[in-house]
């Protein structure tokens, strides 16, 4: 009977592997990312407060500041989510191609590649190819 695998072993070999300092790395940029887009959310909701209660007061004054903090929080709301999807993107990139070359190279080891019963089954699938 199969036990069935857990999703740490699955995952773990990638972030022991020769990689892991970069991938430990983004990880811990793009959580600081999303951490501070949170904080930054928040600080857009007191900006929201403060407005309102300007419009509320008839407070023209207290307009400019507000737009110009505004668009800092704006600014700076749209850089941390590019830069965290970007930076996700890097991750799970270099995630696939070290286990591409992981398979690939586990594949090639020992000539498994041309034993008898792959080549048959390649020429099989090659002519199914061909065929269509």
């Amino acid at each position: 009977m199969n036990t069935p695998i857990s999703t740490w072993q699955l995952i773990k070999p990638y972030w022991v592997s020769n990689q892991k300092w970069i991938a430990w790395g983004l990880l811990l940029f793009v959580i600081t990312l999303d951490m501070t887009n949170v904080y930054l959310i928040i600080q857009m909701t007191y900006w929201n407060k403060d407005f309102f209660d300007a419009i509320a007061n008839y407070d023209t004054h207290a307009m400019t500041p507000l737009f110009m903090t505004l668009v800092g929080l704006l600014a700076t709301i749209i850089s941390a989510r590019i830069f965290s999807t970007f930076f996700k993107q890097l991750l799970e990139i270099r995630w696939r191609t070290w286990l591409t070359d992981v398979y690939i190279s586990e594949w090639l080891q020992n000539n498994r590649f041309t034993t008898s019963k792959n080549k048959n089954s390649m020429t099989t699938q090659t002519n199914v190819l061909l065929k269509t």
